[in-house]
């Protein structure tokens, strides 16, 4: 932990100073808690016994889809934006882990999801798992938003399904979300959508926020606008996700 803290901080004056630093594949997959939200094209029942390609190989979308990113904030519980999963049923919906290209990487494992707890109007879905993931770490929620100005690093898996970081300013916000100026590879990229927002406080990785949208948002003066992320601010929605992973978190519901 120490290693990866002594990373994020060089990255973090590097990001400071060249005004984006992008982590490569490999750098990324040290990062707690990011994962792939996937739609599955194979029988729900032999999905988590599904042996991944450990390289590219014609018609992969036949056993999933990349569609969006998730962060791990329980051992059985994952959060990602709403709009990623809001035209899919439960048992169509699941979880990739444990690397950092969900298309090439042979160590990646798979999960599914039991149930999904939907927030349409914050873009939050809660994901309850059939079981705690082993071998990824959680990664608890900020209890306090990112400050206009600050630095924080942007994860994503892409449509592609490579895992990169990049860091991005906080520039503007509303009580609910904030915007940064995250271009993922220069550009808007889907599939990064409830990728984590990390904060750093102290001597451990927090996540503040989940990707959103891509959006053009006026500047303070009403005239001119920027291109940015906005990102769900998790800080204020802390309640609403702990209620409701206690409410559906039942041993009743199990059985």
């Amino acid at each position: 932990m120490k290693n990866l803290l002594f990373i994020l901080l060089a990255i973090f004056v590097f990001g400071c100073t060249a005004h984006k630093a992008t982590w490569t594949p490999m750098q990324s997959k040290s990062l707690p808690g990011v994962l792939a939200v996937v739609e599955k094209r194979v029988n729900p029942y032999y999905w988590d016994e599904l042996k991944l390609p450990s390289r590219p190989f014609e018609g992969y979308f036949e056993r999933y889809r990349t569609k969006c990113t998730g962060v791990l904030v329980r051992p059985d519980a994952v959060i990602t934006a709403e709009h990623c999963v809001d035209d899919l049923e439960t048992y169509k919906v699941g979880i990739i882990y444990g690397c950092s290209d969900v298309y090439m990487d042979s160590n990646c494992k798979t999960s599914s999801v039991r149930l999904i707890v939907r927030n349409s109007s914050a873009d939050i879905a809660l994901l309850l798992l059939n079981n705690q993931l082993k071998g990824i770490k959680v990664v608890p929620i900020s209890t306090s938003r990112p400050k206009e100005g600050q630095y924080l690093l942007i994860a994503g898996f892409g449509r592609k399904g490579m895992l990169v970081a990049e860091f991005a300013q906080v520039w503007t916000g509303s009580p609910l979300s904030y915007v940064t100026d995250y271009r993922f590879k220069t550009k808007p990229e889907k599939g990064d959508s409830g990728g984590p927002a990390y904060i750093i406080n102290g001597n451990k990785l927090l996540v503040s926020g989940i990707t959103s949208e891509f959006k053009k948002v006026h500047k303070a003066s009403g005239k001119d606008y920027f291109s940015g992320f906005v990102h769900v601010d998790l800080s204020y929605h802390k309640k609403w996700i702990d209620q409701q992973y206690y409410r559906f978190n039942t041993v009743a519901l199990r059985e």
